[in-house]
């Protein structure tokens, strides 16, 4: 930021506050992301706003992948934070969902989703810091390598977007009750 620490503890009292103040910041922006393609989230499918928000906030904490490893250190649930979680309590409602159906389905929908997120950004930061770029090719077998399917955030982002849409969606389904 071309600023001395010392300027930025003026503001915020430990590196924990920094580091919560930059994760919010992160998921305002998925916020805004997400509300600028679903203006509404208790006027849509509920399923299609869980799918939305899913893919705002990895697209958001994709492009700040170096604070995503912080997702899960933010000490404290903030005004915002609680609007969030309690917009997001609406719309498993909306699914159908009450009481501990609605508690294991937001849990499991929160892990598939922070996963992918904490995974990308996780293994782009060990790239960087390791010096190794994403490795495409077919082994000797002819069938894709590991990396190729791992990388698939780096080598084709509209791939892996889609499939990572098609997950959650699978997993919404799961989530319903039987007809």
């Amino acid at each position: 930021m071309g600023v001395a620490p010392s300027a930025i503890y003026h503001h915020y009292e430990s590196q924990a506050a920094i580091v919560q103040a930059a994760t919010e910041l992160v998921w305002e922006e998925a916020t805004r992301d997400f509300l600028a393609a679903i203006p509404d989230p208790f006027g849509e499918d509920p399923a299609e706003v869980l799918v939305t928000a899913g893919i705002a906030t990895r697209r958001a904490f994709g492009r700040h992948y170096r604070i995503a490893p912080f997702l899960a250190a933010s000490p404290e649930t903030t005004e915002f934070m609680a609007e969030l979680l309690g917009m997001l309590a609406g719309v498993f409602e909306r699914l159908g969902l009450q009481g501990e159906d609605a508690s294991v389905s937001f849990h499991t929908y929160a892990s598939f989703t922070i996963g992918a997120v904490l995974f990308a950004a996780t293994r782009r930061v060990a790239n960087e810091k390791l010096g190794i770029a994403g490795k495409q090719g077919q082994k000797p077998s002819g069938r894709p390598s590991l990396d190729d399917a791992i990388d698939i955030p780096a080598t084709d982002p509209a791939r892996d977007e889609e499939l990572f849409a098609a997950g959650l969606r699978r997993l919404i389904q799961s989530f319903l009750p039987a007809p």
